[in-house]
This record gives C-alpha cells, structure tokens and sequence, in this order.
C-alpha cells in the first residue's frame, strides 16, 4: 500500500472524514485531498501534525500494510487526553497562586 492510501485511511479512521481532518490539523483540506491523490507529497509539518496526533510514522512510510495496534493508538489518545486537562490544572494552579502573591504584595 502507497503512502497517499494509508494516508487516507488513517485520517478517516482518525478524524471520520477529511473535512474534519483539515480543521484538526489546521490544513486545507484540498491540500489533504492532493496527498491522497498522490498529487503532492506531504512534507515535514504535516508529518509532525500526523505524529503528535498518533499516526505511526514507521507504519505510514514503510511497505507495510497492516494498520498500527489500535489499543496503542487509543491509548496514546487517552494520554493526549490526560495531558490536556493536567494542562488546565497546572494553568488554574498557576492563577491561583500567581492571584494570592498578588493578594499578599496588596497587604504590605
């Protein structure tokens, strides 16, 4: 199987279409739609958009044709996930301290 062939199935296993894969990965989606059509080649940024959303690059530029474990891919998922909302908390912890050294420097 071709890179352009894995390349859609995976985004519409990924993401369900292309369109919301285009919104996902911040890219047009005739742009996806040429790489599928083997028209272009997808460089480096789109590759590194692929990977941090858990496409396997080994599995997506070699000759191999099965798709990558998906209990791997739904557990990368899961920690993207995960690391998502510790984010969130780190970034509300950080208000809240950031909000109490402002509130103590007011006292003095």
């Amino acid at each position: 199987m071709e890179l352009k062939e894995k390349l859609g199935i995976w985004l519409v296993k990924r993401f369900g279409n292309i369109n919301k894969a285009s919104v996902e990965l911040d890219i047009q989606s005739i742009r996806l739609y040429q790489y599928i059509k083997g028209e272009n080649a997808p460089g480096a940024p789109l590759l590194i958009k692929l990977c941090e959303f858990g496409c396997d690059m080994n599995w997506l530029l070699s000759d191999k044709d099965e798709l990558p474990n998906e209990k791997l891919l739904a557990e990368i998922e899961a920690l993207r996930k995960e690391n998502g909302e510790l984010k969130k908390e780190l970034k509300n912890r950080e208000k809240k301290i950031v909000d109490a050294v402002r509130e103590v420097m007011k006292k003095r």
